[in-house]
């Protein structure tokens, strides 16, 4: 093998990979993917129970197909809102409690192998006629994507956002069963 063999070789190599990366685009996070599958064991507090709209979303960002996957208001909102179903805490049209949630920081590796998202996200639960702030909380999630969830960089981003989004609306569920059943004002960050 000559040198200039190996040049050429390793110059065709690099712009096949080229192309790959390239060909593959960014998607914006899918709410299906960042919905939960099932509730938490238990019960929801009764005086939750069907009571939560879903309100305001805030500080997510819309995806660059050129550039990464990132999460979306609307998706979230869908997120929160089908898992707030699922729960046994949402209501799709009216409530006595409305939750905001304002996407304060999506971490988000620049390169690698097993990729890490962290996702963090202040939510609010409002009651809806007096306005009164009965629960405050800021929750923060990773989660990880490894290599053999996609050979490509772009998709593996996109299910760690995914997978981010989705512990956090997890945890916070969690948090709102064990709330007390009759409401009450809690805050926390």
């Amino acid at each position: 093998m000559t040198s200039n063999w190996i040049a050429r070789t390793r110059v065709a190599v690099g712009m096949a990979l080229l192309v790959l990366g390239l060909g593959a685009c960014a998607e914006p996070a899918n709410h299906a993917a960042m919905t939960i599958e099932q509730p938490p064991a238990g019960a929801p507090p009764t005086g939750y129970r069907g009571a939560i709209v879903t309100g305001a979303i805030d500080g997510g960002r819309e995806t660059s197909p050129v550039w990464k996957s990132n999460i979306g208001n609307d998706q979230f909102r869908e997120a929160l809102a089908r898992s707030l179903l699922i729960a046994g805490l949402g209501n799709s049209t009216s409530g006595r409690y409305r939750f905001d949630a304002d996407l304060l920081r999506l971490d988000q590796p620049f390169l690698g192998f097993d990729l890490t998202v962290t996702a963090s996200v202040r939510y609010r639960l409002v009651e809806s006629t007096t306005g009164t702030v009965v629960y405050d909380s800021t929750i923060t999630t990773p989660f990880t994507a490894p290599f053999s969830a996609s050979f490509i960089a772009v998709a593996r981003l996109k299910i760690a956002n995914e997978g981010a989004a989705r512990a956090n609306i997890a945890r916070l569920i969690e948090e709102l069963y064990a709330l007390p059943g009759a409401p009450v004002a809690r805050l926390r960050s």
